[in-house]
């Protein structure tokens, strides 16, 4: 959960004009797409114009969350807290709407000084059942803002556009999906990210098991105060449900971590911006998911992650714990 910048030393990057042209077009361009695509999802559900929408083909999907958490070895954080809640609207399994907001609080040592970041976001998914591909082929588009109390003018705000292309076969046994963010910081700093997932379901889908890389490239056109890398990682997650409500209404189990590194990344799945400078080299987590009924379900989550803070030469981790309550109505 930790997402917001340390300052560090300003440093500039310079390139040619005819790339600085080329990469503010392809910023415009991937920003243009995406709102191209966001509303068509919204102007276009799957209605014919003598169609009339009974209520009851829709469902909505709401949740609320918190976590704690605390820096272990850093020379600069102490602690951090986050919270959000989330609401989304599907239309037969077709068409959905998402929209969503979160507060993000990171505590400073000997200093009583807080960022504060407020994030909103707002998006939606259509699926396509194609028997010529005998699967389901997925489009989503997102929008996700951020602002908050930081000084340096880089991050107190922040856009980011995401686009996400996925298949699963009618089999259900396996998906593949393709996505892209495109992150617009102060002083005409972007960063674009490219991701890739294919996961695989076993034990009669009882068990799903993915891993999903990523490409994070930031501008070099631009002058940050802070130090800038090219970073690649892949996480890898496996998730077991129970059958029945499971022993103490146990609903699912998960575990996930992180190898390689990654630096100002969007993560599309929890639609949270990783808007911070000190370089993640690794994250693990686990958690469980108890159903309390056919429409509620609570889940803990604990997580441990190591940054490195290039400019202090600092080495340091962030464990954390997470708690969320959702309903399906």
């Amino acid at each position: 959960m930790d997402q917001l910048l340390a300052s560090q030393p300003f440093q500039s990057f310079r390139s040619s004009k005819s790339l600085r042209s080329f990469k503010l077009w392809r910023s415009k361009a991937f920003t243009q797409i995406t709102m191209i695509i966001m509303a068509s999802l919204i102007f276009n559900a799957p209605l014919s114009a003598d169609e009339s929408v009974a209520v009851d083909d829709w469902s909505v999907t709401s949740s609320v969350w918190g976590s704690l958490g605390k820096y272990q070895k850093s020379q600069s954080r102490e602690s951090h807290s986050h919270y959000g809640t989330h609401f989304k609207a599907d239309f037969l399994e077709s068409f959905s709407l998402d929209i969503g907001y979160q507060n993000t609080r990171i505590r400073y040592q000997l200093s009583d000084f807080k960022v504060v970041q407020d994030e909103y976001y707002a998006g939606g998914e259509y699926h396509l059942f194609s028997d010529m591909f005998e699967g389901n082929i997925g489009l989503a588009g997102h929008i996700i803002h951020a602002i908050n109390n930081d000084n340096s003018g880089y991050t107190d705000s922040v856009t980011a556009f995401t686009t996400t292309l996925s298949y699963r076969p009618w089999s259900q046994r396996w998906n593949l999906e393709a996505g892209a963010a495109q992150s617009n910081y102060g002083g005409n700093f972007n960063v674009t990210q490219a991701t890739a997932t294919f996961g695989v379901g076993f034990n009669d889908n009882y068990d799903w098991l993915q891993i999903k890389g990523f490409a994070i490239r930031p501008a070099k056109n631009a002058s940050t105060p802070f130090q800038t890398h090219d970073t690649n990682s892949a996480e890898l997650s496996w998730k077991h449900w129970f059958t029945g409500r499971g022993h103490f209404r146990i609903d699912s189990v998960y575990v996930a971590g992180m190898l390689g590194k990654r630096q100002f990344a969007v993560d599309s799945s929890h639609f949270l911006l990783q808007n911070l400078s000190d370089i993640q080299t690794n994250n693990y987590s686990a958690g469980i998911n108890f159903r309390l009924d056919d429409c509620w379900l609570l889940g803990f989550t604990g997580s441990l992650s190591h940054y490195r803070n290039e400019t202090l030469g600092n080495q340091y981790q962030d464990s954390s714990i997470h708690i969320n309550l959702s309903t399906k109505w």
